[in-house]
């Protein structure tokens, strides 16, 4: 614009105050004044926005006074806050980041959805340090109203505990101000079927596995390898080997490897293939995180007990008939992927029961005049040698 319709500073009543006048008709004001030596031009504010020359005479003597900020100050005041949310690593930002460095993480499909479920809405815009137990206390009232089992409580609960330890071990931010405790969670309960329940069952499998129910191939395959359920899920047939099937970064967290027998061989004959690397694919071929409506189907024509949990139950179904039939734990240790020989006492039972009927069947063998069918067996040796 030419020079003589420039807005110049005009001078005010009040000292150190100027104004402009825009071309729009609006009015600028303005207050100079010296800070540490140094002159300061601020800009106060528009006629438009309710400013006048009195009201910027009284803003110049707050700044003067240093009970105002100047604009530079308000500028960097704002950049350094800029800066500073940038680098603040939220729940958010820690679990994005988490992800991003953990993408083949087997229980990641899981982690995501109890966080977008249970933790998001609580916990988003918060960093570790800022998060409260009085703010933990509320979340876990939250899933408890929720009817949530006290198994996905705990890991609800678990998942705030590891991004804030994950935080601290990669150095992008400090933990929790206080000791997150979880209650402990009796995985102690073993259930099992009775011989007539899982007759009835076998039945239901054989007939949805014609029909091509995938759910019902889920339960035969862990009935048949004693699979957990997130490993079923995250199951690929690159882990499909000649003779085995690669269980990666099962819960004990090495790769584990456990037989393919004859049974195991035929269920995977008639699993269809969907172009998807997953065995059990989900939506859009992805990874499976629930199967929940069509598993609950089976059980309810299966006419099982309500409590029972399908796919972890028949994991503790093969636990025990291997070891109710002289499996010996050691080895069920080794099928099932404990970490641990302690994570398979809970079968010790089982076992003792099978080794007490062996040596009521030894000694009645050795003891053959209080055994019928050894005294008959012995009575026809004898008359054969006569």
């Amino acid at each position: 614009m030419p020079k003589s319709t420039v807005p110049t500073y005009q001078k005010t009543r009040y000292p150190g105050v100027f104004e402009r006048h825009l071309l729009t008709g609006d009015v600028v004001y303005y207050a100079f004044y010296r800070l540490e030596g140094k002159l300061i031009k601020d800009k106060i504010g528009e006629r438009s926005r309710g400013w006048s020359a009195k009201a910027a005479s009284g803003e110049r003597g707050l700044r003067l006074a240093g009970k105002s900020d100047s604009t530079v100050q308000r500028r960097n005041k704002a950049k350094a806050q800029q800066d500073a949310e940038q680098n603040r690593w939220t729940f958010d930002r820690l679990f994005a980041h988490y992800c991003e460095l953990n993408p083949n993480l087997r229980r990641l499909p899981t982690d995501k959805g109890r966080y977008r479920n249970h933790l998001q809405k609580w916990i988003s815009g918060k960093t570790p340090k800022e998060l409260t137990a009085l703010e933990v206390q509320r979340i876990k009232k939250q899933v408890e109203d929720a009817k949530l089992s006290k198994s996905s409580i705990w890991h609800v609960l678990e998942l705030i505990r590891r991004m804030s330890n994950f935080a601290e071990k990669q150095g992008l931010a400090g933990g929790l101000s206080f000791r997150l405790k979880l209650d402990k969670v009796n995985n102690e309960k073993t259930e099992n079927l009775t011989p007539a329940q899982l007759s009835r069952l076998h039945k239901i499998l054989s007939e949805e596995s014609t029909l091509g129910n995938t759910a019902a191939l889920m339960i035969r395959l862990v009935l048949a390898t004693g699979m957990r359920r997130g490993e079923l899920f995250g199951l690929q047939w690159r882990d499909i080997e000649d003779d085995h099937i690669v269980l990666r970064e099962p819960k004990g967290g090495v790769n584990a490897r456990i037989p393919i027998n004859s049974t195991v061989q035929l269920i995977l004959e008639l699993i269809p293939r969907t172009g998807s690397d997953f065995i059990f694919p989900g939506k859009n071929g992805k990874q499976r995180v629930d199967a929940k409506n069509a598993l609950e189907t089976i059980k309810r024509k299966a006419g099982l007990p309500k409590d029972f949990r399908i796919l972890h139950g028949c994991r503790h179904v093969f636990a025990s008939t291997g070891v109710s039939n002289g499996i010996d734990l050691y080895t069920m240790q080794h099928l099932l992927t404990h970490k641990s020989a302690a994570m398979t006492q809970r079968y010790a039972h089982l076992a003792d029961d099978y080794l007490r009927k062996a040596s009521e069947r030894t000694a009645a063998i050795l003891a053959g005049e209080t055994n019928p069918s050894v005294v008959n067996l012995e009575a026809k040796r004898r008359g054969r040698s006569a």
